[in-house]
């Protein structure tokens, strides 16, 4: 009954009596059941309280001091015809001024053997579908949504427990998805992240986050695509991989590689902006590594792998044309060096150690109906206090054959002229000389092997410098200089034409003469140059006597032409040359005095050897 006005209502127990030996009595209630209605409920309630906390409900299975202690089942009723009855576990609605109740399903603790399971499950279906296991937290109107935290076992001195997330299989068909999502964001907010990361390490490695799909053995291998957000007026969300940074070594590597093809082609790797919108340009790619500020910066390789049955893969860098303006640029630059020299850029093509090594083509695309070829430039580039650079263009050495051809050519024209060839050196603007122009053929094992110079027109040689000779051959060759021209030869300079030689009626001067008149001694004299003057020996030449002179001159040959004159006549008579014979190395000059007197001096010739 109710109790008084100092004291507590009566308690009411129903409890089985102990036993000493065998199990004690069961307790039970219930209600009976109904055949044209529904079966009668069971109520149990604890009291509430109105100045303190409402009353416990206490539902405690027995335990076992040698055994497992006493299950706890609670289940609701069946329904055979149609579905079983729910089973509600909730607490109550919270008053005006404090929070909603806990629910906690834990398994005990144990001191010398594993905590116990946890399970959550709906039964199978023999003729319809699983049912659902939801877990749902709150929703808050004045603050934050309720947080759902899924988080397995510490381990004190062993790895900590597992999270499995697993679908449910599909024996005939497909498995079932698992989709983590945060919800849609509201008006005013932002979607909610998420966050797939592993716990840091105090002494080991931290763990590691995989993210893949099954193997598959008669279709193709799942996708995985990560794909973020778009913008509808700001800018569309940023997609970030970054290995993870080191303190004390080497910083995380981020490898992305296709999937391995066994008997076919191995999958192709895509990285790519998409498409510049109607106002906009296309994204930027940029490949590039960190800067360092002890060391060497980092290499980009790019590099196809080695093939042992076919060719080897092939790298092509392409910049996208335009249709309204100049096609984009493609610019290779070595790094700048601020103390030190500036990188190398080096092109080389590939060895072939059976055959040939690959070729380089570098080279400017047709020109359209309206423009030109695009121009080709190689050039060092500028030195302020030291020598600008060299520019070498050569063919490598042959062990076993010909070297390498060097050819540079000009386009030809149609309508218009050729293209020229132009080859200049370098000005100086101080003191110093331009620079010089050097064009040497190759050296051979000896001189009569080494190589010519040629300068051709239409494929004839019209001039040919060898190592031993300089040949012009042409219609016609002029020499203009506007001071004057020199040709001197160690031996024999030869000016021959199959219609004579002019000199235009120009002065000519500087033949070689003799300046030192030689006394004839003996009817004979000896000069060996191509003119000189002789004095005669005899100064009484009767009137009408000749005297023969012998002129040993080593210029004169059996085919020359002598021309001698009197220089300086004698005094009283008068002498005339009336014959020149020439020999080899010598000739015979006659004088005549054709004066009715004898000459009463000596007398002078000049004398000119012409072969």
């Amino acid at each position: 009954v109710n109790s008084g006005t100092a004291g507590c209502s009566g308690s009411l127990i129903f409890s089985s009596g102990s036993t000493s030996t065998g199990n004690s009595g069961c307790i039970v209630v219930g209600s009976g059941t109904a055949t044209a209605g529904t079966a009668g409920a069971i109520h149990i309630t604890a009291g509430s309280g109105t100045s303190g906390l409402g009353s416990t409900l206490s539902v405690l299975s027995g335990r076992g001091t040698a055994c497992t202690g006493g299950r706890l089942a609670l289940s609701s009723g069946e329904g055979t015809s149609s579905s079983s009855g729910g089973v509600v576990i909730a607490t109550a609605n919270a008053g005006c001024s404090g929070v909603s109740g806990h629910l906690v399903f834990s398994s005990g603790t144990a001191s010398a053997g594993n905590g116990g399971y946890l399970w959550v499950g709906s039964s199978a279906s023999s003729a319809g579908r699983g049912g659902v296991v939801r877990i749902g937290v709150g929703s808050g109107t004045s603050g934050s949504g309720g947080t759902l935290v899924l988080q397995p076992g510490r381990g004190i001195s062993h790895t900590g427990g597992v999270t499995f997330v697993t679908s449910g299989e599909g024996t005939s068909t497909s498995s079932g998805s698992i989709s983590i999502v945060s919800a849609n964001a509201g008006t005013q907010g932002s979607s909610g992240r998420l966050v797939f990361s592993s716990g840091i390490s105090a002494t080991g490695n931290s763990g590691v986050v995989a993210v893949g799909t099954g193997v598959s053995t008669s279709g193709a291998g799942g996708s995985v695509r990560l794909t973020v957000g778009s913008g509808t007026s700001g800018t569309g969300g940023t997609m970030s991989c970054a290995g993870g940074r080191s303190v004390s070594a080497t910083g995380g590597e981020l490898c992305l590689a296709s999937g391995e093809g066994t008997a076919q082609s191995s999958g192709i790797i895509v990285i790519q902006t998409s498409n510049g919108g109607a106002a906009g340009a296309s994204g930027l790619l940029v490949f590039s590594t960190g800067s360092t500020q002890t060391g060497n910066g980092g290499s980009v390789v790019l590099a196809t792998g080695a093939s042992t049955a076919g060719k080897g893969g092939s790298i092509a860098l392409t910049v996208g044309s335009g249709t309204s303006a100049a096609g984009g640029s493609v610019s290779v630059v070595a790094a700048r060096s601020v103390s030190q020299t500036g990188g190398v850029a080096i092109v080389t093509a590939g060895e072939g150690t059976a055959t040939s090594g690959g070729s380089i083509a570098i080279l400017t695309v047709n020109g359209g109906v309206a423009g030109s070829s695009g121009r080709l430039v190689f050039s060092t580039g500028s030195a302020c206090s030291g020598n600008s650079g060299a520019l070498l263009i050569g063919s490598g050495a042959a062990t076993g054959g010909r070297g390498g051809l060097v050819s540079i050519t000009a386009g030809s024209g149609t309508s218009g002229l050729g293209g020229g060839i132009y080859i200049r050196a370098g000005v100086s603007n101080s003191a110093a000389n331009g620079g010089n122009i050097f064009v040497q053929g190759g050296t051979g094992d000896t001189i009569a092997n080494d190589g010519s110079v040629y300068v051709t027109q239409a494929s004839t040689a019209v001039l040919t410098v060898s190592s031993t000779s300089v040949t012009v051959a042409h219609t016609t060759a002029t020499f203009t200089a506007s001071s004057s021209i020199s040709i001197t030869a160690a031996t024999t300079v030869t000016v021959s034409g199959s219609s004579g030689v002019t000199f235009s009626s120009s002065y000519v001067s500087g033949f070689e003469v003799d300046t030192t008149a030689a006394t004839v001694s003996s009817s004979a004299a000896t000069v060996n140059s191509m003119g000189g003057s002789l004095v005669s020996e005899t100064s009484n030449l009767a009137a009408g006597s000749s005297e023969t002179i012998t002129l040993s001159n080593s210029r004169i040959t059996g085919t020359s032409i002598l021309w001698v004159t009197v220089k300086s006549p004698c005094s009283n008579g008068y002498v005339v040359p009336t014959s020149a014979n020439p020999a080899s190395g010598s000739a015979t000059i006659t004088i005549l005095n054709v004066a009715p007197s004898a000459c009463a001096s000596t007398y002078s010739l000049f004398f000119l050897v012409l072969n």
